[in-house]
């Protein structure tokens, strides 16, 4: 048979499906490859040098983990896990290094009022640093012993349009009265279908999924007033698109201006499931004790 040369729509087609597996198989090189340099190294924070058993990363706005590996990278406000009989060893930008022993979280991050400094925060474990950088240029928070318990409940899960809410503002005391009405119904009556929006279920499990971020405004606040404990009730609404709007503190026992604007904006970083349907407004409390 004959060899008939390709046309230029077939070398079309082909040149796109080698770079969907290209893509699929090596989405972090190729990023490396085509991101400018001076891009890339602002957002990589950290790297992984050496691990050993269950290490796992959980990228910021995600709701899954995946396995990590030698090089892989880690950029502003993700968290890496550490499973039992586990070890990782990571290089920041500081030039330290630094293990974090078996059964151990951190979070890394930008401090949000010095960027070119960084904090690493210890939510549980232990760490060990095996190089010291420039000091001036890290943080380390460790909650392990910075912080008591926080937990989440919710008083309220009502399905309200955007402006209606807007609309009930100025009208705090009745709204929370309806919150305590709400909280004695029944569980099987919060459990709404996905599709016309998220259940309390669903709500509650993405907030819980944001406790590190949570404790770490928290532990910042026992640095100014190490006998802190009460309460703060949040409001906001979440949009069919699983952005979080109008995050609002509508009360709080701490007092302490810079911790209120540290769980806004855990909040609004929370990443919901999208839906269809009417935006959602919710009142939930967050204590710290």
């Amino acid at each position: 048979m004959k060899w008939q040369k390709p046309s230029k729509e077939q070398l079309l087609l082909i040149l796109i499906v080698l770079a969907a597996l290209l893509l699929l198989t090596f989405p972090r090189s190729l990023v490396n490859v085509f991101m400018p340099n001076s891009q890339r190294h602002s957002s990589e924070l950290a790297t992984i040098d050496y691990l050993q058993g269950d290490v796992q990363i959980k990228r910021h706005k995600t709701l899954g983990k995946h396995q990590a590996r030698p090089k892989s990278s880690l950029q502003q406000l993700d968290s890496i896990y550490t499973g039992n009989k586990s070890s990782v060893i990571i290089s920041l930008k500081t030039q330290h290094q630094i293990r974090l022993g078996q059964n151990t979280q951190a979070v890394i991050e930008h401090r949000e009022k010095h960027p070119e400094r960084l904090q690493l925060t210890i939510i549980n474990g232990d760490y060990k640093i095996l190089r010291a950088g420039n000091e001036s240029e890290l943080e380390i928070l460790d909650l392990v012993e910075g912080f008591r318990k926080f937990k989440i409940a919710p008083i309220q899960l009502s399905k309200s349009e955007t402006e209606s809410n807007n609309d009930k503002k100025n009208n705090s005391e009745d709204h929370d009265k309806k919150t305590q009405t709400t909280a004695r119904k029944k569980e099987t009556e919060n459990q709404e279908s996905e599709q016309d929006g998220p259940s309390s279920a669903t709500i509650t499990k993405v907030l819980f999924g944001q406790r590190s971020f949570f404790n770490r405004c928290y532990a910042q606040h026992l640095q100014k007033n190490p006998e802190a404990k009460g309460e703060i009730i949040t409001t906001f609404v979440i949009e069919p698109d699983g952005d979080t709007k109008q995050v609002r503190i509508l009360s709080s026992s701490l007092k302490d201006s810079e911790l209120e604007k540290c769980i806004i904006s855990v909040i609004e970083r929370c990443p919901f499931p999208k839906f269809t349907g009417n935006a959602l407004a919710l009142t939930y409390p967050l204590s710290f004790y």
